[in-house]
Formats: C-alpha cells, sequence, structure tokens
C-alpha cells in the first residue's frame, strides 16, 4: 500500500530538475546498499530530488558545464554515486559566484555544494564532507623561463577565488596577482608573456594542457602554499544529509576512486566505441521520419571546419559528426554557409536543420535552440604586429575593435566597456581581414580561430597579442527553437563520448602542424616565378606532388621530396596520419626542416633568391 501511494504522489507532482542542465554522471555505485533507518527514510520520501549548487565558470576535470545544456566532471561522478545510493534524483542549480552559492546553501534553495575547498568551507562556516579530490598547488611558467629569483618583480596569474590574495601576498609578496575566469585563459595568458608564473590546482592545470596544449608551457614545482581537500560543503541544520553523504562517500572503494580518476586523466589511453546510444520514443521515431539532416557550416574556420585544395571539407566539427553518425546513424549532408547571420536565415527558414560550430550567446539563445558544447576557447585580442600591440580592453577605448556578428562579446562589451567602439562582421577571417587592412585597431576572437586564421593567413603580419578575463567560447551545433527531438539526438551522441574520446579529437585538431592543404596554394606560384628552381622540382610544385604527398610544414608549406614519390595519403586520413616522411628536404618557403631529424643527404639544389621568409606564427 505504501508502495502504491509513493507511486501516485510521484505522478501527481512530477520531479524538479529539469530547469537547470542536465546531470550527467558517469559513475556506477558498486558497493552493497547500506539500508537507511526508518527516520532517515522518511527525510528521503520527503525530499526526494537532491540539489547539488556548481559554479558558472568551468574548472575542468571537477565541474565542467560548457554552455550549460550538461554538467558533468569528477564532481558530478560522486553527487552522482550519492544520488544513486540514497535514490534521490539529481537536480542541478548554477551560481555565478560562490558567495551567491553559500546564499542559496543558507536559504534552502540548494541542498550542497560541490567542488568547495577545505579553506572555502572554514571562511564560510560549512560543513565539508570526506574529501573525494585534492587541491595541491603548481607552478606553471614558459619554457627556460628564470622566474621567481631573489626579489625580482614578477606577474603572477591565477584562477579567480583560487586562493585569497592576501595569501598570494604572504607567499609572493614581490608579485603583482592578475585573475582569470577560468583556467583556460589564465593559461593562454602565460603563453603569450602576459605573466610569468601561473598558479592553480595540479589537477586542474594538467587537465586544460593535455586538452588544450599551449607551446613552451611547463612546471616549475610545486607553490609553497599548503594542499587541501575538495569535497560537498553542507549546512548543520540537524537533517540526516550530512550524515548520509558521507557514508556513502566512505563506502566508495578505491577501486572505484581510481576509476573515476583515471576517466578524467588526459595522459590515459583512448579505447574508441562506437556503441549506439540510447534514445526516447519520440527521438526515434522523429530519426525514422528525418534519417538525413542538413548541416550549415563556415568553411573558413580553422580548425573547425574548412576545405582543402581539392575542396574536401575537414576539420573538427566533421570529426564530431562522424561520430554523431555512428553512435546514432543520422547522417548529415554538410554544406558551406556564408556567414552566421545568413546561415540563422536558412535555418529559420527550413532550408536546413543544423549550424555547426556555432559559439553560444545569449543573443542567439533566443532564436535557436543550442546542443551541449564540444569545444571552449578563451577570448583573445588579434592586432597587427608591432610593439604598440594593445594587451587589454582598457586600450581600445575609443577605437574600433572588430567582432563575429551574434557573438556573446557584443553585449558584453557594450555594459563593461562602452566606449570601445564595435564593428560587427560575419566571421573571424573577414575581422583578421579587417585588422590587417588597418579598418579597425584589433580583433576579439577565440583562440582556437584566432591562432590557426593567423597563421595560415597573416604569418608575421597579425598577432595574437592579449588573452583577456573573459568568459570562453563555447562552440555547439544550433538548430530552431522547436527542434528538440534533434538537439536531444545530438546532445546523447555528445555525451556518450568519453572524456579521453574528446580530450583525443582536441588534441588532434590543436596540432599547430595541421594546416590546410591549400595553405600551399599562395607559395606554389611565387616559388616558381621568383626562384631559378630546376625544371623538375617547378614541375613537382606545379602538379601539386609535393602537397599530396602527404609532406607537410608549419609554414604550411611542404618539405620537398628527395627522390621519388610515396604513396598519396588518402583524402579521407585523419589528421593523425599527416606524418612528416623521412625522405624530404627542408621547406622551400621557409628553410625550415619538416621531419623531426633531417635527411642523412642534403639538398643539392637550392634558390638563390625567395620572396621574404615566412615562418609560423
Amino acid at each position: 500500500m505504501r508502495a502504491i501511494w509513493l507511486l501516485l504522489v510521484c505522478c501527481v507532482f512530477p520531479l524538479a530538475g529539469l530547469a537547470g542542465p542536465l546531470f550527467h554522471g558517469r559513475a556506477v555505485f558498486e558497493e552493497p546498499y547500506a539500508e537507511p533507518t526508518s527516520g532517515d527514510l522518511r527525510w528521503l520520501w520527503r525530499q526526494r530530488v537532491l540539489r547539488l549548487g556548481v559554479l558558472a565558470n568551468d574548472q575542468p576535470p571537477l565541474d565542467i558545464l560548457g554552455n550549460g545544456r550538461a554538467y558533468e566532471g569528477i564532481t558530478a561522478d560522486y553527487a552522482g554515486l550519492v544520488a544513486e545510493h540514497l535514490r534521490l534524483d539529481m537536480q542541478v542549480r548554477v551560481f555565478d559566484s560562490f558567495e551567491a552559492a553559500v546564499a542559496a546553501l543558507r536559504e534552502g534553495t540548494v541542498d550542497l555544494l560541490g567542488s568547495v575547498t577545505t579553506q572555502q568551507a572554514q571562511q564560510a562556516g560549512l560543513r565539508l564532507s570526506p574529501t573525494y579530490a585534492e587541491d595541491l598547488p603548481v607552478l606553471l611558467a614558459k619554457e627556460h623561463a628564470r622566474v621567481g629569483e631573489g626579489a625580482e618583480p614578477l606577474r603572477l596569474v591565477m584562477v579567480e577565488g583560487y586562493r585569497t590574495p592576501e595569501q598570494v601576498d604572504q607567499y609572493f609578496p614581490q608579485a603583482s596577482l592578475q585573475v582569470h575566469p577560468t583556467a583556460f585563459s589564465a593559461l593562454a595568458a602565460l603563453a603569450l608573456g602576459q605573466a610569468d608564473l601561473y598558479l592553480g590546482n595540479a589537477l586542474v592545470a594538467r587537465y586544460v594542457q593535455g586538452r588544450r596544449p599551449f607551446s613552451a608551457i611547463e612546471e616549475v614545482g610545486d607553490a609553497p602554499l599548503p594542499g587541501q581537500g575538495v569535497g560537498f560543503a553542507m549546512l548543520d541544520t540537524g537533517t540526516p544529509l550530512p550524515r548520509l553523504v558521507n557514508a556513502v562517500l566512505e563506502d566508495v572503494s578505491k577501486e572505484q576512486r581510481a576509476r573515476i580518476q583515471a576517466r578524467w586523466s588526459p595522459l590515459a589511453g583512448v579505447a574508441r566505441s562506437d556503441q549506439r546510444v540510447q534514445l526516447s520514443e519520440d527521438q526515434q521515431r522523429w530519426l525514422a521520419d528525418n534519417p538525413r539532416v542538413r548541416v550549415l557550416v563556415d568553411d573558413q574556420l580553422l580548425p573547425l571546419s574548412y576545405r582543402d585544395s581539392k575542396g574536401q571539407l575537414h576539420g573538427l566539427t566533421l570529426d564530431v559528426l562522424q561520430l554523431i553518425t555512428r553512435r546514432t546513424g543520422l547522417e548529415f549532408d554538410v554544406q558551406a554557409g556564408a556567414g552566421v547571420e545568413q546561415m540563422i536565415e536558412q535555418v529559420v527558414q527550413g532550408q536546413a536543420h543544423l549550424i555547426a560550430g556555432l559559439p553560444h550567446s545569449d543573443s542567439l539563445a533566443q532564436r535557436l535552440g543550442f546542443s551541449r558544447a564540444y569545444l571552449g576557447a578563451s577570448r583573445v585580442l588579434v592586432s597587427r604586429t608591432g610593439a604598440e600591440a594593445p594587451t587589454s580592453l582598457e586600450q581600445l577605448v575609443g577605437r574600433q575593435v572588430a567582432l563575429v556578428w551574434g557573438s556573446a562579446m557584443v553585449e558584453l562589451l557594450r555594459e563593461r566597456y562602452p566606449q570601445v567602439q564595435q564593428t560587427l562582421l560575419h566571421g573571424p577571417l573577414e575581422a583578421l581581414h579587417a585588422v590587417a587592412e588597418g579598418r579597425v585597431d584589433a580583433a576579439l576572437l577565440a583562440l582556437d580561430d584566432a591562432r590557426a586564421l593567423v597563421a595560415r593567413w597573416y604569418p608575421g603580419q597579425l598577432q595574437i597579442s592579449a588573452s583577456l578575463a573573459l568568459p570562453p567560447a563555447y562552440f555547439a551545433f544550433a538548430s530552431t527553437r522547436g527542434a528538440s527531438e534533434l538537439l536531444g539526438i545530438i546532445d546523447s551522441a555528445l555525451l556518450s563520448l568519453t572524456p579521453h574520446e574528446t580530450g583525443a579529437l582536441v588534441r588532434r585538431w590543436r596540432n599547430p602542424m595541421i594546416v590546410p592543404d591549400s595553405a600551399w596554394s599562395r607559395y606554389r606560384a611565387r616559388c616558381c616565378s621568383a626562384s631559378p628552381l630546376p625544371p623538375a622540382c617547378c614541375s613537382l610544385l606545379r602538379c601539386g606532388f609535393a602537397t599530396c604527398a602527404g609532406f607537410r610544414c608549419d609554414c604550411g608549406g611542404p618539405g620537398v621530396p628527395r627522390m621519388r614519390p610515396t604513396r598519396p595519403r588518402p583524402s579521407s586520413s585523419p589528421p593523425s596520419a599527416m606524418r612528416y616522411a623521412p625522405r624530404c628536404m627542408p621547406c622551400w618557403a621557409c628553410s625550415s626542416w619538416p621531419n623531426a631529424r633531417p635527411p642523412t643527404v642534403w639538398p643539392t639544389v637550392r634558390p638563390s633568391k625567395w620572396p621574404p621568409r615566412r615562418r609560423a606564427g
């Protein structure tokens, strides 16, 4: 009778938790279930939902929200174990600051807070559960940099709220502190020379470095600050929740903890799985009626989507679409679009189903529905090369800054920097053209777009001058707001990807040596017209032999083969197949070796004249 009564209650009062992001815990409780006492059981029946408070800014691998569609990470895995053991549904509430989250906890809006350190719990007067992760402070610097010697001043960067300014001043009295909203932008600032040292959680720093390899950054040692644990924070108000949560966490075995740790380690191996995801009945019916969908992409959006010399589309987005096809059976017809504004109109008018690689923004979300993000990137400034390049938005007051139409930065700059003059353009490449032609003073772009496009189009002429302390850009799929089944299918496929699969995918396309084949077309004509190369070399370059043979250099030009052609690389080969054959000469475009080691025979013919050499940006 009691079971029937509970079933009726659940039917009449549907469970909460649909308003916030989708909770996605990957761990499964494997220990024997401890039967609750009668008092605990009555409290759990009344509770029914466990409300978890998290912060909006990503702190991977502990907390990963992206554009807010789904929540996952180490904290989500342990919270899922707690909810599963207590037979409670999980609801996630997102807060802009730790202070707002603590206030919600005291008001009873949430039941516990995730990823809270020992120091934060003590300062807020909260009860901390047994810890499930460790915060070990670590220092990162640029390779071969000599920092922190003596009393020389240094620039220290860290994530906002990681440690108090008083602590930093105690251990680094000579440091001037910079704070960023995420580890992404903080490490980018270090890589771009805006800071001398990065201070942060070793777990977070290694994860970010593993997925977003910034060149020439290394760990230089442990920070002198004390380490601390990370757990769930709760109020000690007499409810059984703290005792129940503590009991579940203490029962998690060492093997389960090791599996969770390995799951979110960026250095673990990748085991690809093509197992189909489980779809709802509505999604299955929609898929049966719509087996193929039309997708629009920007074919100049390196490294997400671009065309090679044969006109074939490649990029991170195309690989993600292939993974979705293998997981769901949904087929895609990919077409090139012409700017964000026009692609949105095509989707709204029914000429296409999806836009791929579209950065999320509140203004666009009023017209479109977004999937879970599959790539996040920090915001950077791109300017012309020179000593006067701006390193902050404050330096651009009264000057022109190029932004992509629909970007979330449009409204943010109007609120925070109203005196910065905005020029809205159709895409990142058009923004770079405007900077190069002097029509604007700088462009505000995502780091991944800027790094690849500058190296492709304007090496030596434009530069990434600063990483900005702004919310990151999150690239996702977008459709009409009513396309809930389609976006649900895509979200299911994206969430089925393991952290190792997504990490390998992102690392592959962030490889600085991957340059589109069409980049060499800019050098081929100049090579034969400006240099007295032997006829054989010129014929090789004109016919595209060096390109189709698979030789690559980080400047965009190929290494010239020494003897005879090798087997052409299939156009369908993944970027990881772009390897440097041992039989090649220095690149004619920049005179550098594409190989890790030079060949045993040096070239016998070198051009006597050459246009100004361009090296990789």
